[in-house]
Order: structure tokens, then sequence, then C-alpha cells
């Protein structure tokens, strides 16, 4: 992700409201203005805007105590509205997504610090719908869940670093069941299980490279037999 370059942008705020800038007065209520709060060595806080009914409106910043802009937030009318972005102090995009209404409602994205992206989740009215992906630094995917309305369901995956499958399984309700499988980095079968209500059940086989079973486990109930 490229820089996210606001600091201009800030400076010109200020700029246009110098009779505002005062610290942070939880006390006061503040209607149809421009609040800017400090930190101790004199560098701003955070830039909060207000409509005519003493609610959070427009474009809300959050600032290290370095002057970078950690955070920027767009209001209406109290709720978040809009755009969301989290900053890096060298103003790369660490997280990215939308508001509706208060609430997150479709993408999410966070990012690592090289650019390439960490996690990716789709929100419905504040709650993951869909799939939810985490990736290696490489660009590379790490894990794969499915979510309806918070809730895991179906199939996950996860993946060795390189890309290779590493294991599938099931969700149900949020909870592990069925068959589980991994994998070797050649793609042989390594394990092969059942789980019940998110505990190991029943026969669990590891084989070798070769495709030689290695050991048996029994489990009732998550416990070893």
């Amino acid at each position: 992700m490229k820089p996210f370059k606001l600091k201009s942008q800030l400076y010109l705020c200020l700029a246009w409201f110098p009779s505002l800038l005062i610290g942070q007065q939880d006390s006061v209520q503040f209607r149809d203005t421009t609040i800017v709060s400090f930190h101790a060595n004199g560098l701003p806080a955070e830039m909060i805007n207000y409509d005519s009914e003493g609610l959070i409106d427009g474009v809300y910043f959050k600032y290290r105590q370095t002057g970078s802009i950690t955070k920027m937030q767009y209001f209406a009318h109290g709720q978040m509205e809009g755009l969301m972005l989290k900053l890096s102090n060298r103003g790369k995009i660490k997280e990215e997504g939308h508001y509706s209404k208060g609430l997150q409602q479709g993408l999410f994205t966070k990012y690592y610090d090289n650019g390439t992206k960490q996690e990716q989740n789709t929100y419905v009215d504040g709650k993951r719908d869909g799939k939810a992906i985490w990736y290696y630094s490489n660009g590379n995917m790490s894990t794969m869940l499915s979510y309806v309305m918070d809730v895991l369901q179906g199939e996950a995956k996860s993946f060795y670093k390189d890309g290779e499958l590493k294991s599938v399984y099931t969700y149900e309700d949020n909870q592990k069941q069925g068959t589980y499988r991994e994998y070797h980095k050649d793609g042989t079968l390594k394990v092969e299980g059942q789980y019940k209500d998110d505990k190991k059940d029943g026969k669990w086989i590891y084989y070798t490279e070769e495709g030689e079973v290695l050991k048996t486990e029994k489990y009732r109930k998550g416990e070893l037999r």
C-alpha cells in the first residue's frame, strides 16, 4: 500500500480554526465547531468536529505524539459512517474499512508493514459474513474460514507458507465437526481423524510421507483412550 499523506491537510485545517485550538475539556458541550486536543509535547492528539447538536460529525483524526496520524474516521451525527483508516507511523495503511450507521459494512483489510495483506474479512451489520482470510507476509494465504453472521460455518482450510494445502476441516455453529485431514508439504496425507462437538473423537491415524501408518490414536470426547 502507498503511504497515506494527510499531514498537510491537517495543518490547513488548524490554520482555518486558530481560535478553537484548546485542550481537552470533557465537561464542556461543544456545538457546531472543531476541537483539537494536544499531547504534553504540544503536538495535536485528536481533532474532532461537532455538529449543531453536539454530536461528532465529519472527519475525526487521532495522532501519535510524534505528530503522525494513527487513525482517520468519518462520522455522521454521532455515528461512524463511511471510511475508516488506521495508519503506520510512516503513513502506510495498516487497516481500512467502511461503516454504516455505526456498524462495520463490507470489506475490512489489515496490512503488514511491507504493504501485503495480513487479514481480510467481510461484514454485514457489524458481523463477519462470508470468507475470512489470513495471509503470510509473503502474500500467500495462511488460513481461510467461513462465517455466517459471526458464526463459523462450513469448510475451513490452512496452508503452508509456500502455498501448499496443510489441512481441511469443517465448522458447524462455531465447532469443528466431522473429518479432519492434514497433509505433508508434498501433498501426501499426514493425519486423518474425526471431530465431534469441537473435540477429537474416534480413530486418528498419522502417516509418514511415504504413506505408511506412523501411529494410531483413539479419542472419546477429546480424551486419549
